[in-house]
């Protein structure tokens, strides 16, 4: 099953409300581990998401695929990243 984590830019509705409407696991970041991970860094983020196997997924397309690709060329993998657009989600 595809498990995703909702990161800080988008709003916990959007995870909750397609919680109920698809067959797969999301979680917004707020709620993932009690919110312990709030406010850690994209490289953290990406670390942690690793370790838990779930796809990270966010509108942030500034520094996200740099730390992505970062993290690539170190010879290190991810879990996945889903880039969404704001205006196709809301």
């Amino acid at each position: 099953m595809l498990r995703l984590l909702t990161d800080s830019h988008v709003p916990p509705a959007i995870a909750e409300t397609a919680a109920t409407m698809a067959a797969l696991e999301i979680v917004a970041l707020r709620d993932w581990h009690s919110g312990l991970y709030l406010h850690e860094s994209d490289a953290r983020l990406l670390v942690l998401a690793w370790e838990d196997r779930v796809t990270l997924v966010t509108y942030d397309v500034n520094t996200f695929p740099l730390t992505v690709k970062e993290r690539l060329e170190a010879g290190l993998s991810h879990a996945g990243m889903i880039h969404a657009s704001q205006t196709a989600i809301i």
